[in-house]
């Protein structure tokens, strides 16, 4: 016990969830300290048979713990995942060897079995270690952040993935609970990054629909019409066939919430959805609505990005949601709109958060399947824009009904994304699924049984959504904009420009270095030029902000770039490298700005005569980028 609180005092400090599990739970009876033949604290569990196994060899713990980690690489731009933290052996091996820069995230399933341990050794310095992160909430919210302030290192460096193994084989369950969820918030975070890689169309899609956002509600407004009534979110998975009954006979009991690639099956079969959502900024996204028989009068919620024909579809009702593109962001403040920002990956996301702040309780899931227990991959009649290649990579999961069950990487972040939510949610939620991937935080029933239990509480009706729709429009916000688009074309034109400027400037400056005399006073002066240029690039501050999320491929190369120059010992080389990295910022800032002036061009003049029927916005008007995260 002499060093259990002020091993707590230090880590409550790092990771105070942590400390708190710790401090509330019971010594693990399953896990003993032994002294070793060497001296030092030796760790040992007691196995299902009785048996006691040693964590450590028993004549050195320590020595045997640096073995185990020696043949691992701890580069400063990778990172480490290291789960179980024993009596921190292993941990104070890394920290040893680790280069620079590196981190390393631990993650601890067993409070119980670290409460153990921190009564017998002082970690207090490998707590205190800036580099070496803490966590064991429920859930791992804390280590999702973590990771995610970490976001280059995950996707562009390489992640070392170790565990304690003779305590995972002793508390299999936690172990594999915690690996689950690491598991998930990686492909969220990986995903994500992905999806931001090749998003001119995302950019394209902003801007285009700007017409379409004046003319929106804002979903924040919404908030609270539903409550106490009951929802189901309908997706458009197979196990929506056998829901299509229960939706018919029942739908009167509750608000039907449809992501866009069930409203043509929905419809097809006389059901009409209360509201419908749309995320997707694809083309292939608008053949869910361009095959419909009729155009419905249903109010469209839809996230800006959304490919832009798809919110003239729908010109009665439409609301906008928030969103966590820095562009996006600043289009819907100048507008007034986007309150309700909500963390999503898809339409299922935005319907499932539409129905809990609009107050539904309960909310029910509905052709939610997210993996793949037969051949099917929608549901009969379904509008689907892709379907799963001959060469996919499948991974599996839990299943609804017991065992496991295939699915895709993407559909994995999706489930643990609406773990995250279902754990905020004080809603009851159900999941109405037949064989598809268990979504932890839901109870499971038929959709049928569901109903039969409900007390039926009508919807607000159409008629009160288009009030509530009329008050939240934008309004007379377009000099605003105007303003501001404007404003970000100049910073983009200059952008451009630069990058036309430092063209010649850069492949002479390249020429010359890769000769063998070197520099001369001409390329010199290239240099100085170049480097003033760059010092203008930067000052172009409006753009970088509002274009940050359209700069993924650049971010990394530059993140990789700039470890291979700190290990450059050579001028030469550094010199190179350092003209590398000049190219690839004006290269990378150069197209985006020129593919956004284009759009922007394209917009201004309907922006032009908007605010020419209405009052200008106020000359001294000031327009700012919103506040972004690092």
């Amino acid at each position: 016990m002499r060093y259990l609180e002020s091993n707590l005092e230090i880590l409550g400090k790092r990771s105070p969830g942590l400390a708190e599990a710790v401090r509330n739970a019971q010594p693990s009876r399953r896990v003993l300290v032994k002294q070793s033949r060497a001296g030092q604290p030796g760790l040992w569990v007691f196995h299902e048979a009785g048996t006691l196994r040693p964590v450590y060899d028993v004549s050195d713990p320590r020595g045997a713990a640096q073995a185990d980690v020696r043949g691992t690489a701890f580069r400063a731009e990778d990172a480490t995942l290291f789960t179980g933290i024993g009596l921190g052996y292993h941990l104070e091996e890394i920290t040893r060897l680790m280069e620079a820069d590196h981190q390393v995230f631990v993650v601890e399933p067993n409070p119980r079995a670290l409460k153990t341990a921190l009564e017998a050794r002082d970690l207090r310095a490998l707590f205190l270690h800036e580099r070496v992160h803490f966590h064991g909430d429920r859930g791992l919210l804390d280590l999702k952040e973590t990771l995610r302030f970490h976001l280059l290192r995950i996707v562009g460096g390489h992640l070392n993935d170790l565990v304690l193994s003779p305590l995972e084989e002793v508390f299999p369950e936690e172990y594999a609970e915690a690996g689950d969820r690491i598991r998930k918030i990686l492909w969220h975070l990986r995903y994500s990054y992905r999806h931001l890689i090749d998003n001119d169309i995302l950019r394209e899609n902003l801007i285009r629909n700007i017409p379409a956002l004046c003319r929106s509600g804002d979903a924040w407004d919404l908030e609270g019409i539903l409550a106490g009534t009951p929802a189901v979110v309908i997706a458009a998975g197979p196990s929506l066939d056998a829901c299509i009954d229960p939706l018919k006979t029942f739908s009167s009991k509750a608000c039907l919430i449809a992501v866009d690639t069930a409203l043509k099956p929905l419809m097809e079969q006389g059901i009409v959805p209360h509201f419908v959502v749309s995320v997707d900024p694809w083309e292939q996204n608008f053949e869910k609505f361009e095959s419909l028989a009729e155009t419905p009068d249903i109010p469209l919620i839809f996230e800006p990005g959304v490919y832009h024909r798809i919110p003239g579809f729908f010109p009665e009702t439409p609301f906008v949601t928030g969103s966590t593109n820095s562009l996006a962001r600043w289009i819907l403040g100048l507008l007034g709109l986007g309150r309700m920002d909500a963390e999503m990956t898809s339409a299922a996301h935005l319907a499932f958060h539409l129905a809990r702040h609009m107050g539904a309780d309960p909310i029910i899931l509905a052709g939610l399947d997210l993996a793949f227990p037969g051949t099917a991959h929608h549901a009969r009649g379904a509008a689907a824009c892709w379907e799963p290649g001959q060469e996919q990579e499948w991974i599996h999961v839990p299943c609804l009904r017991g065992g496991t069950v295939k699915t895709l990487p993407g559909f994995l972040a999706m489930i643990g994304l609406f773990e995250e939510e279902l754990a905020r949610t004080r809603a009851l939620c159900i999941n109405t699924g037949e064989a598809g991937a268990l979504i932890r935080g839901a109870r499971h029933m038929s959709l049928e049984t569901a109903f039969r239990t409900l007390t039926a509480k009508k919807p607000s009706s159409l008629e009160a959504v288009r009030k509530i729709h009329s008050k939240s429009r934008a309004g007379d916000r377009a000099p605003w904009l105007l303003q501001g688009i404007r404003g970000l074309l100049a910073q983009a034109e200059q952008v451009a420009s630069l990058e036309t400027q430092a063209t010649p400037l850069l492949s002479r400056a390249k020429q010359s270095l890769s000769a063998a005399n070197g520099f001369d006073g001409k390329s010199s002066g290239s240099v100085e030029r170049l480097l003033s240029m760059d010092r203008r690039l930067k000052a172009q501050s409006m753009f970088h902000d509002l274009t940050v999320d359209f700069h993924a491929t650049l971010f990394l190369e530059q993140y990789r770039l700039g470890y291979r120059l700190k290990r450059a010992s050579d001028p030469t080389k550094s010199l190179m490298l350092s003209l590398e990295s000049l190219e690839k910022s004006f290269t990378g800032c150069g197209s985006v700005a020129r593919k956004l002036a284009e759009d922007l061009r394209g917009i201004l003049p309907e922006l032009e005569k908007a605010v020419r029927r209405n009052t200008p916005a106020p000359a001294d008007m000031e327009v700012k980028p919103p506040v972004t995260g690092p």
